[in-house]
């Protein structure tokens, strides 16, 4: 038996999570959240090509909310790879 029309709808949306508060900044709430992921005190490794959302969907880059949240790297590491390489490295054929 289909469900009824109204369980195909979607859920309305709850009013708390969508508008935010008059004094509610989405910028330094990331910086805040950055900060409470990465600790200072602590080493950390991460890829600088982290984020799977879409283009212009976060509003800082990440240098820079790095930066604001005082959790910028002491050194950077690039490293490169032909993508041929990585394939034939990492795939069993």
């Amino acid at each position: 038996m289909p469900p009824p029309e109204d369980e195909e709808a979607e859920p309305e949306p709850d009013p708390e999570i969508e508008d935010e508060g008059e004094g509610f900044d989405a910028e330094v709430d990331a910086v805040r959240v950055l900060q409470s992921i990465i600790k200072a005190d602590k080493p950390l490794v991460i890829n600088g090509n982290w984020t799977t959302l879409p283009e212009g969907s976060i509003e800082a880059s990440l240098d820079k909310l790095l930066t604001d949240a005082k959790r910028a790297p002491e050194i950077v590491i690039v490293l490169k790879c032909k993508e041929k390489s990585t394939f034939d490295r990492c795939i069993d054929d």
